[in-house]
């Protein structure tokens, strides 16, 4: 669990999300039972949709939580994040 964490914080410092998801995610095939990567996972998503929502780009902040679910597609805590940023979107269309 920890050389996994450690390599995927190496690609999350280089805002690499992509590489830093793959590699928890690798670590969780290892270790499927571990509560800090899969929550390493969760939050390297977050990280990533916020690049977007921080520019109102609900759009790409949508995506990015369209392709997390790909990766855990039972995600409750994805499909929520998913749904604000529906919302939001919806929100912002109207003004």
């Amino acid at each position: 669990t920890q050389v996994y964490s450690e390599w995927g914080y190496s690609f999350r410092e280089q805002k690499n999300w992509t590489g830093a998801i793959e590699k928890y995610l690798e670590g969780l095939k290892v270790v499927p039972d571990s509560d800090r990567l899969l929550s390493r996972t969760l939050s390297a998503i977050d990280d990533w949709a916020d690049v977007s929502m921080k520019a109102n780009d609900w759009d790409a902040a949508i995506k990015v939580y369209d392709r997390g679910l790909v990766y855990l597609p039972n995600s409750g805590h994805l499909k929520n994040n998913r749904d604000y940023c529906v919302s939001k979107k919806a929100e912002t269309a109207g003004k």
